[in-house]
């Protein structure tokens, strides 16, 4: 494809990989228009602040804005359309076509799907005081819970849950995290990094139950009750659910994309079957050469690579199958 294209790229998913996309395009020479589509209404920003760093932070407008991937100069001066707070609801590859939530549909002549992934639904209590974390909006929340100073339960050991465990500690926050796995985080950083961080969190005044699920939760926000499966019942002000994510697919139901744990590609990460649409990021689903399997990865890396790996293709670089 030509630099001075005037072929259309449109891109769902306005968070890390579809910004890095974006301008990796103009970086590379692209002068062809491109649409940037965002669900929520916020400027793209970085996500793993949200656990890191935000949640401990003083909310201002400073922090907020210092974890912008793009401001709107640099959206203007790149020239890049952004269509915000309108979420990708279907697509249409034989008319070559994106609907979105507000009834209106963007036509294209590429389409790099970006839509990453969403925080795993609660199979429990849908109350305001059941909280998840994978936005700004959802950040926000948890931290005005936490400024209450009351008790959290934390389901789920991974790592967005020991991150928010130690936010609400040092809010001042009495904290149980709870797992069904003895050593939830044993199966990503190995057992002895596990165990450390594990005695950081005790030695801060953390509570853990873990080798114990939870089998319901009971109440509202400020009167929550935890139930384990050994009948013990924790009473909370607040339960933030952290269980894991799944790929932001459900919008291509019925689009005829191969769709597996994420979107299916081809070793350049085109969608199969579809040489026009690619996808990357958390929401991508490759053939990795190294592992003879198909593989998907939620990682600020590859999410970033991935996008320039794109970028690369589409404006006619040589690429080799993305390891």
């Amino acid at each position: 494809m030509a630099r001075t294209t005037d072929r259309h790229v449109v891109i769902v998913g306005a968070s890390l990989a579809g910004t890095r996309a974006a301008q990796g395009l103009r970086t590379l020479g692209y002068a062809g228009p491109i649409t940037l589509i965002g669900g929520e209404k916020e400027l793209p920003y970085d996500r793993p602040p949200l656990s890191k760093h935000l949640l401990a932070s003083d909310w201002s407008d400073e922090v907020i804005e210092g974890n912008r991937l793009m401001t709107p100069a640099e959206l203007d001066e790149l020239a890049i359309e952004v269509r915000l707070g309108t979420a990708a609801v279907a697509l249409n590859p034989v008319t070559k076509a994106v609907t979105l939530s507000d009834g209106s549909s963007v036509a294209y002549d590429v389409l790099i799907i970006a839509t990453g992934a969403a925080a795993r639904p609660s199979p429990w209590n849908p109350s305001s005081g059941v909280l998840q974390l994978r936005t700004l909006d959802d950040s926000r929340a948890i931290s005005a819970r936490l400024a209450l100073k009351e008790h959290v339960v934390i389901v789920g050991g991974g790592f967005i849950g020991t991150e928010i465990a130690a936010a609400a500690l040092k809010a001042g926050c009495p904290v149980t995290v709870v797992d069904p796995v003895a050593e939830p985080m044993a199966r990503l950083v190995g057992p002895e990094i596990a165990s450390i961080l594990v005695e950081l969190h005790l030695r801060n005044g953390a509570q853990t139950r873990f080798g114990v699920g939870v089998t319901d939760i009971q109440g509202e926000e400020g009167a929550l009750t935890v139930v384990l499966d050994d009948g013990t019942r924790l009473e909370a002000s607040t339960a933030v659910v952290g269980i894991g994510s799944i790929p932001s697919t459900s919008w291509l139901v019925g689009s005829g994309l191969t769709i597996n744990n994420g979107v299916l590609t081809d070793p350049f990460l085109r969608a199969v079957g579809a040489d026009d649409i690619y996808a990357i990021g958390d929401v991508a689903q490759w053939p990795h050469p190294g592992r003879g399997t198909d593989h998907r990865a939620e990682h600020w890396t590859n999410a970033s690579d991935q996008a320039r790996y794109v970028a690369t293709a589409i404006t006619g670089g040589e690429v080799q199958p993305y390891t």
